[in-house]
């Protein structure tokens, strides 16, 4: 079951549609769930977006969770707005005219909807039932907000991150970050197909490096990092929500 709400922000002076997939015991049930915020949340589920460019992620949790392979979870869409650019980001790219409104949209994301959520459903509340996920600009916010806001989120989901933000910033930050990978997980892919002419650097030679970065943290490959070369992957929704099997089953996985 999916609602719909239309959720305006004091953080950011606009409104957008939230998406929220519930599991299929929600309502014959006592029980507090794990939940996933989703950038981009208008494309991801079967009813909504256009076309090809839907992840149908409602039919693959559902089917994960008939099969027992993983948690009931509530998946929440967050809808972008035309001020995606600066949303998403969390700095200013010179070279873009753009950017720079990422703390902004996390407050709007945990002070506004989490707080919406945790009072207006069954949810395990708690960061190590909480996890945030996007693709490009919103796999690049879902990074960020695990370095600025760990104490919430433990569960990550950085699909096709758009690493090359600002002069790659997030591979200073994750150079400076202070962690304790512990009790985080972190998904972290890339489609091999993934480079135009104009990018100068391969993002899979971006997204190794971010690999290696996070590995000098204490992250373990098959443990609490999961880094995936999709070796047919382009940069678009049908590759995307080709992997999210694989994400849910890492994040969520019984």
């Amino acid at each position: 079951m999916i609602e719909v709400y239309t959720f305006e922000s004091e953080y950011l002076s606009n409104e957008r549609d939230i998406y929220i997939f519930l599991p299929p015991s929600y309502g014959e049930s006592e029980e507090n769930y794990p939940v996933f915020y989703m950038q981009d949340g208008q494309n991801i589920f079967s009813e909504y977006g256009e076309g090809p460019w839907r992840w149908n992620m409602d039919e693959t949790a559902l089917e994960l969770i008939e099969k027992d392979l993983i948690e009931e979870i509530i998946i929440v869409g967050i809808a972008n707005t035309e001020w995606r650019d600066e949303e998403y980001t969390p700095s200013v790219d010179e070279n873009e005219g753009s950017g720079g409104y990422g703390d902004l949209y996390l407050s709007f994301l945990i002070d506004e909807v989490k707080s919406y959520i945790d009072d207006t459903f069954r949810v395990r509340p708690f960061r190590e039932d909480t996890a945030i996920g996007g693709s490009s600009l919103g796999g690049l916010l879902s990074l960020y907000a695990a370095m600025e806001h760990p104490e919430y989120f433990g569960k990550i989901a950085a699909m096709s991150p758009s690493i090359w933000w600002d002069d790659q910033i997030i591979l200073t930050m994750a150079e400076e970050w202070e962690v304790d990978p512990e009790d985080m997980k972190i998904w972290l892919d890339m489609g091999v197909h993934e480079k135009d002419e104009e990018d100068e650097i391969d993002p899979v030679e971006e997204s190794d490096i971010l690999c290696e970065i996070l590995k000098s943290k204490g992250f373990k490959r098959g443990k609490n990092l999961r880094y995936y070369k999709d070796y047919r992957g382009e940069h678009n929704e049908f590759f995307w929500g080709k992997r999210m099997g694989k994400v849910l089953k890492f994040l969520f996985g019984k």
